[in-house]
């Protein structure tokens, strides 16, 4: 859902939408955790996870 949030430039509303599903892990050690948070950093920095190359 955040990543559909940023694609569309809605950063305030990825960024909530991150925090939950980083809120709902259970494993905070976890490799999946990581992703979860630089995806949160980059939604910061108003980027999307989507490279703009093709």
């Amino acid at each position: 859902m955040a990543a559909a949030y940023a694609a569309l430039g809605d950063f305030n509303q990825a960024m909530n939408a991150q925090e939950v599903a980083i809120e709902k892990l259970e494993d905070h050690n976890s490799q999946r955790y990581a992703n979860f948070v630089q995806r949160l950093k980059l939604y910061q920095q108003r980027q999307t996870i989507y490279s703009a190359s093709l």
